[in-house]
């Protein structure tokens, strides 16, 4: 199946999906890899290339060619690829730790307050369980790189 990219609709390119692929570029260079996913609005292109992503940018894309079907563990470790390894915490080791981390706030005289299982630290950041460093979340970078630096500054208990 060879195609004009930019031209293809949402369904053809979401039919790419997991295929083995050839994509001929515009500078007449080509790219093999099996297709992570397709952005249908950019027509931006991921493909695992020797356990590497790739992003091929869809403006310099002139045509992707099915070569290869997936085999059934071809699809599904492109299925599971980024999926995170995250841990089963028991639910009174994430009371134990988000205690812990509201006494650290409230020790180093940051506003900070349980909503939920969430901490609220200045109004701004929320902090989710297991209450670590990537756990946080805020609109301000500024003031979210500082408060993962002070979790991360935390002694452990």
């Amino acid at each position: 199946m060879q195609n004009n990219w930019v031209d293809t609709n949402l369904e053809e390119k979401l039919s790419f999906l997991h295929q083995k692929v050839e994509i001929k570029l515009l500078n007449c260079k080509t790219k093999i890899g099996w297709v992570y996913t397709v952005d249908p609005i950019g027509h931006s292109v991921v493909i695992l290339k020797e356990q590497k992503l790739s992003t091929i940018f869809g403006h310099s894309v002139k045509s992707v060619t099915i070569i290869e079907a997936p085999t059934k563990e071809m699809k599904e470790k492109l299925e599971n690829l980024l999926e995170f390894n995250q841990k089963t915490y028991k639910p009174e080791f994430l009371q134990h730790r988000r205690l812990d981390v509201h006494t650290w706030f409230a020790k180093n005289r940051i506003p900070v307050e349980i909503i939920g299982e969430k901490l609220r630290v200045a109004n701004v950041v929320d902090v989710g369980p297991p209450y670590n460093a990537e756990s946080c979340s805020a609109p301000n970078e500024i003031i979210l790189t500082r408060i993962q630096k002070l979790i991360e500054a935390m002694p452990q208990s």
